[in-house]
């Protein structure tokens, strides 16, 4: 399930940013800066290259967006070394439609390059004042949240709370707290990223943040969506697609469209859920968002599934796989090989499905992922019945139910029936 990224509303400096940055390398090639008699000789070579990578570096023509981004991105890296460090915030808040639709350091996320945009939050924190730490903070949790760097990411957020609150800026801190709740949604610490969303939707509608607003109606459905709510996920999503309308946020609506077609699939209507989830993926390719590409796939994949068109769901995982382990998605990586195991079981490739299930074990211990590592135990468990290997069959299932009792997930009352009949029948 895909988080929901709070694009967080702040003053930018590059509101004019092809003026601005027009003007910087204007005022470094007239001579202002390189003719400074107390620069030394290496500060005035990194301004030379800082020039030189913004206007003549040209980009292979078929190259991707991260290649064309290349030149700006070592621009800001030798604007580091040289302590210019109000120069290098104009790059890191720099906004060029078509191919930057939004601040390079959330943009490098949303293309799945989360250690390029890592990089440039190092460099830069604790160099300005606290409201833009609270900022970088915030994107460098964002972009451990989605490596499954889960407690790494909770630190970066509590300290841009910290930062946003010295600031005196309510509304950054609001957007904060719903991030810090998606993390602990992943965690399966359901009861704590409700408090924490809530309590960012509550700062939102008091100061009328309707991005804001948006992002934590979307992360309260997929708290639903992961306790087995679904009829709820679905009216949390709806009402934030709705106020998506007077808000346009691309990345937004990829996010939000695939996980109601995956609230959609868990109730039965198909329909719906092919519908929302090819349109989330024909944005999400359309914006190069890499993160919402996978869940779409991932999500398009089970319903094809659970419709018995297995030659197109394996197609799917498998895409979604090359793709999740590109940009080092963990934790959508992990899903995807235990949703591709229960189809190859169906079809009986046992072997295939069991080395599915192993990596995803690996996966699920590694992160912390307890939500994917209780269905797969329960998966274990069924098939273990089918071998007749009781013996197993018990052993996955109880570690299924310590699993889904711990994060209160409906899953529990399956592996209860199927353990209780263990138990009395011996199958």
């Amino acid at each position: 399930m895909v988080r929901l990224e709070r694009l967080i509303q702040f003053h930018n400096p590059m509101s004019d940013s092809s003026t601005l940055l027009s003007s910087l390398i204007s005022d470094i090639i007239d001579g202002s800066v390189l003719k400074n008699a107390n620069l030394s000789p290496l500060d005035r070579s990194h301004y030379r290259a800082a020039v030189n990578w913004m206007t003549r570096y040209q980009p292979p023509e078929d190259g991707s967006n991260l290649l064309k981004v290349r030149g700006f991105l070592e621009a800001f890296h030798h604007f580091c070394e040289v302590e210019n460090w109000e120069t290098a915030s104009q790059i890191f808040f720099l906004e060029l439609p078509p191919l930057l639709p939004d601040s390079l350091h959330r943009q490098l996320n949303v293309w799945g390059d989360y250690s390029s945009s890592i990089q440039l939050c190092q460099r830069i924190v604790g160099k300005l004042d606290d409201e833009f730490d609270a900022i970088a903070l915030n994107t460098w949790g964002n972009s451990c949240n989605e490596l499954a760097r889960y407690q790494e990411a909770i630190d970066l957020y509590n300290r841009a709370f910290e930062s946003a609150q010295q600031s005196d800026n309510p509304e950054l801190a609001g957007g904060i707290l719903i991030h810090l709740g998606s993390v602990y949604h992943d965690l399966g610490r359901y009861e704590q990223a409700q408090k924490y969303v809530e309590e960012g939707l509550t700062i939102a509608t008091r100061w009328g943040n309707t991005p804001d607003r948006i992002s934590a109606l979307g992360n309260l459905g997929n708290i639903q969506s992961s306790l087995g709510h679904h009829r709820k996920a679905v009216k949390l999503y709806r009402q934030a697609l709705k106020l998506l309308q007077k808000a346009k946020d691309l990345n937004m609506e990829v996010n939000l469209l695939g996980n109601l077609g995956g609230a959609y699939r868990e109730l039965g209507d198909f329909s719906n859920a092919i519908k929302c989830l090819r349109r989330s993926l024909e944005l999400a390719e359309s914006s190069q968002d890499r993160a919402g590409e996978c869940q779409a796939l991932l999500n398009l994949a089970n319903v094809y599934s659970d419709l018995q068109n297995d030659e197109q769901a394996i197609a799917l995982y498998e895409r979604c796989l090359l793709l999740t382990r590109e940009i080092k998605g963990p934790l959508t990586e992990s899903e995807a090989l235990c949703d591709l195991a229960a189809t190859l079981v169906y079809l009986n490739q046992i072997p295939e499905a069991m080395q599915c299930y192993d990596e995803c074990l690996q996966i699920c211990q590694r992160i912390g992922n307890a939500y994917t590592a209780a269905f797969v135990y329960k998966n274990l468990a069924e098939v273990a019945i089918v071998a007749e290997r009781t013996d197993l069959a018990t052993h996955f299932c109880k570690e299924a139910l310590k699993l889904s009792r711990e994060l209160r997930i409906s899953l529990a009352e399956d592996c209860q029936t199927i353990y209780d009949r263990l138990g009395q029948n011996g199958y």
